[in-house]
């Protein structure tokens, strides 16, 4: 039986941190996979069998676990030069914890249209290429800490939103 995400920290190996690592900083696949000699196809691999490892679906959520477990070095805190209103940061915390789309439109009662309009405008005004970006970006502004826990393929929980 496999423990739930959270609970039992997934170890990564050291090429996968250098690949969650890589992504963090919002490159793309081509890019990431480029950049660190292999191609994209084994970039592919690696993000999947991390997957298995974890027990999580996704990049974003594989970079949260990587930093709430502290196996990958966090970024350097820094202030957020405006304010997110608590749709944008459960938006935030959601994406971190793996939810899809239509789980992010649900969990804030909006059309899924609106949540990818709302996904977009927040990636802009955070600096962030991709979600995986957003997530660094969130761990660099305060808006996700290790008390965020990823879910579990097929299960979407509460994410209390912060005042």
């Amino acid at each position: 039986m496999t423990a739930r995400p959270g609970t039992v920290p997934a170890r990564f190996t050291p090429a996968h941190l250098r690949i969650l690592a890589k992504l963090a900083t919002g490159a793309s696949s081509a890019s990431a996979a480029l950049d660190l000699d292999i191609t994209t196809g084994t970039l592919g691999t690696q993000v999947q069998a991390m997957g298995r490892r974890a027990g999580v679906s996704g990049r974003a959520p594989l970079l949260h676990t990587a930093y709430r477990t502290q196996q990958l070095r966090r970024p350097e805190r820094a202030v957020f030069d405006g304010v997110l209103d608590d749709i944008e940061l459960q938006m935030v915390q959601l994406v971190a914890s793996g939810a899809s789309v239509q789980e992010i439109a649900d969990a804030c009662r909006i059309s899924r249209d609106t949540a990818k309009v709302r996904l977009k405008r927040l990636r802009d005004r955070a600096g962030a290429e991709n979600d995986v970006h957003l997530v660094a970006q969130g761990w660099r502004y305060g808006w996700i800490d290790e008390s965020l826990t990823v879910k579990p393929a097929g299960f979407l929980g509460a994410v209390p939103v912060r005042g």
